[in-house]
């Protein structure tokens, strides 16, 4: 998790919509509304900020992935082209001064490119792809109403990604806990956490199918290391239903 950073401006009252603006959850001339609104409202650009910069650090969680071999070895056949090595040889490694002053190399090069884009296009055209499962959105509320939390649910991996909307501090010797909640169940531990930044949690297998629209997330303050029960012991200060996106 980040440390909040003292030059994050104050939220507004409308931080679920400025999160699904920059979530990008909002497009065509609602988004377009939205960004006049960004430039002549100076409050809702505050609210934008906010999540721009708890949502900053999200990227560092994506790692980089190598394509193996053979898929670029399937896409030169796609069009035509025998596969290129990956790896230059010993005999190529004392030419390359020469190579790379090569006009007919850089024309080549940018000619395989092409058809290397075409060829992906067409591999992702003709490979059937089963529709994903809508990701899920949930605005946790305290008991006045106030949201404090912004939650997505990715139903393809089961990563939770819980967002503060604004300070709610455990008290001294407590932590939170957050809970799925299905309709009719019994609540299930995600685990605890810290409030003070971005929190990605990863729910168990087993509970993912029970992670719809009739379910709940829920928060309660618990003693530290999380209930001992399986089950909320301390008040619980946040819940809101999920939605589909």
């Amino acid at each position: 998790m980040s440390p909040k950073t003292t030059d994050t401006p104050e939220p507004g009252d409308e931080l679920p919509l400025a999160a699904e603006f920059v979530l990008g959850l909002v497009q065509g001339a609602e988004r377009d509304a939205l960004e006049k609104r960004r430039r002549d409202d100076y409050r809702f650009a505050q609210d934008v900020e906010f999540w721009e910069a708890r949502l900053g650090t999200l990227a560092e969680e994506v790692k980089p992935a190598d394509v193996p071999a053979h898929i670029w070895d399937r896409i030169a056949e796609e069009v035509g082209h025998k596969p290129v090595p990956l790896s230059v040889s010993s005999a190529a490694k004392e030419q390359r001064g020469g190579i790379w002053q090569s006009l007919n190399f850089w024309r080549g090069l940018g000619i395989a490119s092409s058809a290397l884009a075409a060829a992906s296009l067409v591999l992702v055209l003709r490979t059937p792809q089963a529709p994903p499962p809508p990701s899920l959105v949930a605005s946790l509320t305290l008991t006045d109403g106030k949201s404090a939390f912004m939650a997505t649910v990715d139903r393809m991996t089961g990563k939770v990604m819980l967002m503060p909307a604004i300070d709610t501090p455990a008290p001294a010797d407590h932590t939170h806990e957050l809970w799925l909640v299905p309709v009719g169940g019994t609540p299930q531990s995600l685990g605890t956490f810290v409030a003070n930044g971005p929190v990605l949690v990863k729910m168990p297998d087993d509970m993912m199918p029970h992670a719809g629209t009739d379910a709940m997330l829920a928060i309660s303050v618990e003693p530290m290391g999380g209930s001992t029960t399986g089950a909320p012991t301390g008040p619980v200060v946040a819940s809101g239903k999920m939605h589909e996106l």
